[in-house]
């Protein structure tokens, strides 16, 4: 594990320029992001706008996973002089199977949503007070500190338990998903088919895969409170920023780089060696 953590850090630092590819892409999206809350009056408008958006990200996420795949295969040549290729290449192979993963996505998301409430009403309870109460507290900041104001023990016991729950249930689908994508981009294009396949590998290195989410979780919960903190000197904003983009950009390439290594180049390393084991029984 130590091994992948470095290399993929090494594989980075010398690939700067993916941070900045990244951080372009995350800045048109959020930018279309601001457009729709602001600029879709009507019901038909917002549906084409959710649209569209979808398809942005889609094809960001599509160019930017054939960069990580060029540069994990070929890391010592120079990608970036390559880019205005691959980046176009990436969508046209990408594009779908990234949509199918979208929608899967929602769909088992939403699936998943819906019985981990069932669950818990069943298990922890359900609170004292209504959810139009709830809804209402939202408006103002006075209006939260009345509705702060309903919770009883019982309920603050259960908030922390909800809490809880839902965290393992995070963590639970974080490592059975954790490959869907990098399946799509090494091997299996269909997303059906690579969700399922993703969820075997997780098995198949159930400590690897465990440590590798477990890694996610930490740099996450290192990054985000040093942002919070670093927000507050608008001086050290901007450092915060390359932190969180060169955290982020790690990210990515840490989850495709743990999954070649365990499983596409020891499949290859295999493969090679009952090759050589028929070549010497030959012999």
């Amino acid at each position: 594990m130590y091994k992948i953590l470095k290399n993929t850090l090494d594989i980075l630092n010398k690939n700067l320029w993916l941070i900045f590819v990244f951080a372009i892409l995350l800045y048109i999206i959020l930018i279309y992001l601001g457009m729709i809350n602001g600029n879709t009056p009507y019901f038909w408008q917002f549906i084409l706008a959710v649209i569209t958006f979808i398809a942005l990200v889609t094809i960001s996420v599509a160019g930017y996973l054939g960069i990580v795949k060029e540069i994990l295969l070929n890391p010592e040549d120079e990608i970036k002089k390559e880019l205005g290729n691959i980046f176009p290449k990436s969508i046209a192979q990408y594009f779908l199977p990234v949509n199918g993963f979208v929608a899967i996505g929602f769909i088992v998301f939403v699936t998943a949503f819906l019985i981990t409430n069932i669950i818990g009403v069943k298990l922890i309870g359900m609170f004292s007070f209504s959810s139009e109460a709830l809804m209402g507290a939202l408006n103002s900041a006075d209006a939260i500190n009345e509705f702060m104001k309903l919770f009883t023990p019982e309920d603050l016991v259960k908030v922390r338990m909800w809490h809880i729950f839902y965290s393992l249930l995070w963590v639970l689908g974080s490592y059975l998903c954790i490959y869907w994508l990098p399946v799509i981009l090494f091997k299996i294009s269909n997303p059906f088919w690579a969700f399922i396949e993703a969820i075997k590998s997780s098995f198949k290195k159930p400590l690897k895969t465990f440590l590798l989410v477990i890694t996610i979780w930490t740099v996450n919960f290192i990054v985000y409170p040093l942002m919070v903190i670093l927000a507050n000197f608008w001086i050290m904003y901007p450092f915060a920023i390359l932190v969180w983009l060169y955290a982020g950009t790690y990210l990515s390439l840490l989850t495709m780089n743990m999954y070649k290594v365990m499983f596409i180049d020891e499949n290859i390393s295999s493969y090679e060696q009952i090759e050589q084991c028929e070549k010497d029984e030959e012999e």
